[in-house]
């Protein structure tokens, strides 16, 4: 894909909405909280991104399955202009592979899950072109998470029930960590040191930490039993990304006032219970 002509005008206040079940990208006014416009998706989005200093989001299109599930195998990503309201084109990443989960890292380049193959594909925002690929090493890797200092990607591989701690700067796969028998989603502290998932059969919380000069390794410490902060309603059949005031430590994020929030779906929770592990992950104390 050639390069885009990009609006220059931020939608500050915005919330972006994936509904996977209408294959649209709804526009809510973070302030009233009306729906002001409604943009169809070329297929079934699951995540949405919004670029950190431009009004453009980005929806991978996943499946019509859900993780694990037979179905069709989707490779592309669809750009969405805000300002105009409309999708501006659908990039084809050329490999069937369900990309998934979509964010940009601390480099400005947009990384995406590309489950089927068992990889993070990094691309070019302006052009969508492919900058590399990172190895997970296992099948699932749904959601991702990046270390605030850009050198680590974290990805929740649901039913391995792990997660793949990668080093961005080399590609390498430095481990696998042993979680569960199924999880998924997953999010770092704000310091970078501990990552959560949730567990989605056990009522359990494993941290773990780096022992002191082993960079990347990580130890098991006591268990502690704690129920996962449930949010009401949330699924993987809707996803959300806020478009707002930034954080203060970003200046990119700052000067745009477009970051990434929230999950969000209309459907039921799950009937059983899904509780929280955390791995401790920052170097030795």
């Amino acid at each position: 894909m050639s390069s885009m002509s990009i609006p220059e005008t931020p939608t500050a206040g915005t919330v972006l909405v994936v509904n996977k079940g209408d294959r649209t990208l709804a526009l809510v006014d973070a302030q009233t909280m009306k729906v002001v416009d409604v943009i169809e998706l070329s297929g079934p989005g699951h995540e949405v991104a919004a670029h950190p200093e431009l009004p453009i989001a980005y929806v991978p299109i996943y499946s019509n399955a859900p993780v694990g599930a037979p179905g069709t195998d989707c490779s592309t990503i669809d750009v969405i202009d805000l300002v105009g309201g409309r999708r501006r084109t659908t990039s084809e990443l050329n490999v069937p592979c369900r990309p998934h989960c979509a964010m940009f890292g601390s480099d400005g380049l947009l990384y995406v899950t590309t489950e089927v193959t068992k990889t993070v594909t990094v691309l070019n925002p302006a052009t969508l072109s492919v900058v590399r690929t990172l190895n997970t090493g296992h099948a699932q890797s749904h959601m991702l998470a990046l270390s605030p200092d850009g050198t680590r990607g974290y990805t929740a591989n649901v039913r391995p029930g792990s997660i793949s701690e990668i080093d961005l700067e080399s590609g390498t796969l430095l481990r696998t960590i042993e979680i569960a028998s199924e999880i998924n989603r997953i999010t770092l502290s704000a310091d970078g040191s501990f990552a959560f998932t949730a567990d989605q059969h056990q009522r359990q919380t494993r941290p773990r930490r780096r022992p002191p000069g082993h960079r990347g390794a990580v130890q098991p410490t006591t268990p502690r039993i704690a129920p996962h902060h449930r949010r009401s309603g949330i699924s993987a059949r809707c996803s959300a990304s806020t478009t707002g005031t930034p954080k203060p430590a970003s200046r990119r994020r700052r000067a745009s006032g477009i970051t990434d929030r929230s999950s969000a779906s209309t459907s039921r929770p799950r009937r059983n219970n899904t509780w929280s592990t955390s791995a401790r992950i920052a170097e030795g104390e």
